[in-house]
Parts: C-alpha cells; structure tokens; sequence
C-alpha cells in the first residue's frame, strides 16, 4: 500500500516536472521536495540557432508498375510529387520520441520548445517519502547538476532530465538534483550556469552541450573545478579534451570499423547535406577505405536520380546509408522498386528505431542490417522509465545520461553490465541487429 501510494505522489510530482521545467530546478529529495521556476534572465531575441534535423514523417510503399520492359525502354519509379505528399501526411502518425536523435530542428519548432517551457510558472510542492532506503552501493548525498540549452536540442534536454529523475528516485536514496536549461547554446548562457552552480558547490555536471559550443565549456575560468559527464560529444571528435571531462557521445567511428569488416562485397555510401549525414560521411571517410564509392543526395528534399545514374555502382554491393530513417525508408523503396539491389545494406545506430517498421515493408529490410551500442540496463529501471513515457531502448540521449548518473553516483567506471569508461570515453560495444517480423534481431554473421 505504502509503494502504491508513494508510486502515485512520484507519478503526479514528474507529470508536473515535465510540464513545468524551465529556468533551474533544484530538487532536495532528503527534505520536501520544490521546483523552483524562474524567470529568465534575459530575453531571448532573434538569434540564429544551429541546428540538426530530427527525422520526422512516414513515407508510403513505393508500389510496383505492371510495365513491360525491352532492351529499348526502361522504366524508372522516381519519387513523385505524391510519394512527398504522403510522407507529410504520414507525419503525425510517427511519435517523435521514438526516433533517433540527431539534434536538428527548424527555427519554427525550436521556438515552439521555448514557448512550451514558459507555459507554466509555479511553485509545486509535494510531499517527500517519510521513509528513505539508504543504498551503501551510492555515494554521499552530493548534489548532481543538469545543464542543457532547449533551443538546440529540443525535446531531448526535457527528456533526459525527466529520465534523470526517474533514475534517481528508482535508486530510492538521497539526492540533490539541479537542472538548468539555458534555452540558447551560447558561450554567454555556458557561463552563467557554470557560475550558478559553482555558487551552489555543485561539482558533479550532466552537460548536454554539443561540439560546435564546447570551445565555451573549456574556455571557463574555473573549469577544471567541475567534474563534466557530456553525453552529446564523443572523445575522438575533440582536441586536447581536459582531463575532468567524461564522455559519453555514442563512437560512430568505432560502428563503422564494425560494420565495414563484416561487408562482403565492394563500398558504396550514400549521404546527404544535412548536418548529422556529413558527420557521419566524414568520420567513414577518416578509415580511408580503398575502393569504397560515395553517392551524395543534393538538397533539403533531395533528388534521388543519382540513384539511378549510379544503379550499376550500387547493385550487388555493400551500400551503406548515412541518412535519416525516413531518407533511408525512401531509397530502400526506390531501390527495390527498381531492382536496384544491393548484396546487403548496412547502418548505424541512427537507424536503430522501431520508427523504422512503420516505414518500410518486409522486403526493404530483407538484407537490411543495423549497428547498436546501446544495452539493455536493469529491467526494474527500464520498466519504470517506460511507465513514465521515456525510453532508453532506442533513445541513445536518454541512454548515456543514465550512465553518467550511475557514474556520479556510484563514484565507479564500472558501469551497467559490460558498460564502463575508459580512458575517460564511455567504451561502448557494438552488435549488429537484423529483422524478423516487427522486432530487431541479433545477427550472428
């Protein structure tokens, strides 16, 4: 009785944290918990916000022409005005948060987010558990910060930090947590929260900064006062990183080693303009792989003749792509459609979403096979998590932020299972995933 009871006090205090979270949080679970909202500091004005593209609407099945073809003639299925058309239309029916993240969003949604954490400013109170289990596996009750900008990431900020604190109240231990969106990423913003929590004696930082800001980060005074978790960046990606700087970004680096060692026919990858895709094109590039040939998809709704041009470079090859889950839905269709059929196609953990199901039919996914570092954490933890609307199956943002939190916790680099840190970058195994039916499947090749 006394769980139900504390299970539904908990259920009411996060609906209303995520609704309400703006400006810095700070949640004493020792004593009567408070959210305290405060008004920004300063305005936000018109400012040009980076940004990366989070994969959005549902492409229909291309469908098949009854054409007869002759040595004279051939028919080519090119996406049409209409398969666009569906896409849009399909586009509420897929859930954003199953998607995985790539930070990339328009100026519209981005103020949109900004707008949504100003809705509500109130104090809620709630009444704390009268009994606390003291787990000796965490550490003292030392105070835990969460920094993120909602104006470049989005929904993740809110997410991860609704996921923090489930986590935290799973561990059913004393905890400090103080949250601060700075709504923009911008060296200014950096600075005002590092000086909030150093006045605070907060040390121990989530910091959901993404490379193009992390010259900010590094060029604060009193850096080197912070221990900094930053799940975004992986190591690789950074010069010089500080030695009190963890992290936590997902290696694509080490996804491709894995993935191109286990091709069985020549290279081919496909990529297009947006931010994340170049990434990824450059880190594949870094391997300096012989042979391996590049195919780059031009424009915001890119055309996809090159497809066709270059059918004979991509038929019975490894094809490798770069792109969203939506632009990979729509070649794996038109591929297909055409019969333009690589040996086996291969991708990252970009990929690596249920969203992928809604988008392609069984045949697209036949030689489809997909890298994934993310594994399974305690069940009693994911269960709960999911109770609460998040997920850290398929949400790798959600997913590393647990993990420094289990790092700041239990002062151990040992992690969940196999998980650890070393050399100060979570070292991150890789499976390979194919499919059956509506579900992901380790392959064993």
């Amino acid at each position: 009785m006394k769980n139900a009871i504390k299970s539904l006090i908990f259920f009411v205090f996060l609906m209303n944290f995520s609704t309400n979270l703006f400006g810095q949080v700070y949640l004493n679970h020792t004593k009567e918990p408070k959210i305290i909202l405060d008004e920004p500091k300063q305005e936000i004005k018109n400012q040009s916000i980076k940004k990366e593209e989070i994969p959005a609407p549902t492409p229909t099945t291309t469908q098949k022409e009854n054409t007869t073809l002759t040595k004279e003639s051939k028919v080519i299925i090119e996406p049409t005005k209409d398969i666009v058309k569906d896409i849009k239309e399909n586009e509420k029916k897929i859930s954003p948060e199953k998607s995985s993240p790539s930070f990339v969003s328009e100026d519209k949604q981005n103020k949109q987010n900004i707008e949504l954490l100003k809705k509500e400013k109130e104090e809620i109170k709630t009444e704390a558990p009268k009994k606390i289990i003291n787990d000796k596996k965490y550490s003292k009750n030392e105070p835990i910060g969460l920094v993120f900008a909602s104006g470049t990431i989005g929904k993740y900020g809110i997410e991860s930090s609704n996921v923090a604190m489930t986590y935290l109240v799973n561990k059913n231990t004393n905890f400090q947590l103080e949250v601060i969106d700075m709504e923009l990423e911008t060296k200014e913003n950096i600075t005002k929260a590092l000086d909030t929590l150093n006045e605070k004696g907060i040390k121990k930082v989530i910091f959901l900064v993404t490379n193009n800001n992390l010259w900010g980060l590094n060029s604060y005074p009193d850096i080197t006062k912070f221990d900094i978790y930053l799940p975004l960046i992986n190591k690789s990606t950074v010069a010089n990183p500080k030695q009190n700087f963890i992290f936590g970004g997902m290696d694509y680096k080490k996804q491709f080693q894995f993935l191109t060692a286990k091709a069985s026919s020549h290279l081919v990858e496909i990529y297009d303009e947006s931010s994340i895709s170049k990434n990824l094109h450059d880190e594949l590039a870094k391997l300096n792989l012989p042979n391996i040939k590049y195919i780059q998809l031009v424009g915001k709704n890119p055309n996809y003749n090159p497809l066709f041009s270059k059918s004979n470079k991509i038929k019975n090859s490894t094809l490798i792509l770069n792109t969203s889950i939506v632009k990979s839905a729509i070649i794996l269709a038109l591929l297909r459609g055409n019969n333009i059929e690589p040996k086996e196609t291969l991708a990252t953990q970009l990929n690596y979403s249920p969203v992928i199901f809604n988008l392609t039919q069984p045949e697209d996914r036949n030689n489809l096979f997909v890298a994934n570092s993310i594994e399974l954490l305690p069940r009693d933890l994911e269960e709960l998590i999911s109770f609460f609307g998040e997920d850290v199956v398929f949400n790798w943002v959600n997913y590393t932020t647990i993990l420094g939190l289990e790092y700041f916790m239990t002062n151990n680099k040992k992690l969940f299972g196999n998980i650890e840190i070393k050399e100060n970058q979570v070292n991150y195994p890789v499976k390979l995933f194919g499919f059956e039916g509506t579900k992901f499947v380790e392959s064993k090749r």
